[in-house]
């Protein structure tokens, strides 16, 4: 078994936290678009909102981390990401079909089967188009990896250079991208493949030494990468809350950043690199930071729900429905999000964590939990 990363547990799980923030959010959004306007609820919202910015492109940047470069056969990487992805998934889409039956009454028909397990917007498992992208991601990476394989029998240094070229090829693939994103509708394979420049970032992020560089007389030192990246994303939030305010006011309703906004990449650059470099750091601040997470306590948890994060993406959506058709109606949830938000986004993420934990400790159905 590969010894864990510590940051990529860590990141994972402010990943998974910011998907359920989003979602969390989103549901009220849907209901209440002339309530979000208000000012104070308007900022309240957007705190949730937010968690766009960290999560399905810190899971990709991960994925490519992890997998990028790595030796497997056809047979061996097929096997690994059924296991892993995709029965969980089938799982989970089944709860979704009987949850959409059962709990929201709705017909059981083949259409409503077809829109849930492959995620079509607007729907119960519209989050489930997650997995399809992923699986894009998946062949992506296991091509390229063939091409690193072939190439390295010819030089040394080929893996290397190619990876140069794939990050290059993949900034521009994505600043062309955010100009004409609005012509490619969601839900297609070219939407998909969009997000594969993710990965190959991640596993530049990760493997490449940045304090190698020299900027003049300037070394470029663990905790002049922290002070940066910790500075560029705070001022990447600060764009984002600008840029949503302002269109959000000039639409008359909320608007939602997308993953190819210039400045949520610069966030979750920012974001990789500051948990990368954050454990070589001996400042005052950043020793106590690193003192805490790596407490005995706070270690075993983020590695449980790192653990379990693929399953509470698959689960979530289910509780936050169960609280919607159930309760959130009663306590007047879409007429106080300032205060019921938080309160949700413990309920939700917890319950997510807890569910998964559960199946992950009963032999034969913890290889549909979701956990890995």
């Amino acid at each position: 078994m590969n010894k864990r990363i510590a940051y990529y547990d860590q990141l994972r799980v402010l990943a998974i936290l910011g998907i359920v923030c989003c979602h969390v959010a989103a549901d009220f959004i849907t209901r209440n678009h002339g309530l979000i306007m208000q000012h104070k609820t308007f900022f309240g919202v957007l705190l949730f909102s937010s968690g766009r910015l960290i999560g399905v492109p810190v899971f990709l940047m991960l994925s490519g981390a992890l997998l990028i470069n790595k030796k497997d056969t056809l047979s061996e990487f097929i096997k690994k990401r059924f296991n892993r992805v995709l029965i969980p998934f089938i799982f989970w889409a089944c709860i979704y079909v009987i949850f959409a039956v059962v709990i929201q009454e709705l017909e059981f028909t083949p259409q409503l089967v077809f829109n849930i397990f492959f995620g079509v917007k607007g729907g119960m498992g519209a989050i489930l188009w997650f997995v399809w992208m992923l699986m894009v991601v998946y062949i992506a990476i296991f091509i390229i990896n063939k091409i690193i394989e072939y190439g390295k029998s010819k030089s040394d240094n080929f893996d290397t250079n190619f990876i140069n070229v794939l990050v290059l090829l993949s900034l521009i693939l994505y600043l062309v991208y955010n100009m004409v994103q609005q012509n490619f509708p969601d839900n297609n394979i070219y939407y998909y493949a969009s997000f594969i420049p993710f990965a190959i970032f991640g596993y530049f992020l990760t493997h490449f030494d940045f304090t190698r560089i020299r900027i003049g007389k300037i070394d470029v030192t663990p905790g002049l990468i922290v002070k940066v990246t910790f500075a560029l994303s705070i001022l990447a939030y600060l764009v984002f809350v600008f840029v949503i305010y302002q269109t959000s006011l000039a639409n008359g309703k909320f608007y939602s950043a997308n993953y190819f906004d210039f400045h949520v990449l610069v966030f979750d650059f920012s974001l990789m690199l500051l948990f990368r470099y954050l454990p070589e750091c001996n400042g005052m601040v950043t020793k106590k930071v690193n003192g805490f997470l790596s407490s005995k306590n706070v270690a075993k948890t983020i590695l449980s729900i790192s653990t379990a994060s693929y399953g509470m993406y698959l689960v979530h959506i289910l509780i936050i429905k169960l609280l919607e058709a159930k309760y959130l109606y009663r306590i007047k949830f879409y007429n106080s999000p300032t205060f019921w938000l938080p309160i949700l986004l413990i309920v939700v993420f917890f319950s997510s964590w807890f569910v998964v934990w559960i199946l992950s400790k009963i032999p034969y159905v913890n290889k549909i939990s979701g956990a890995s």
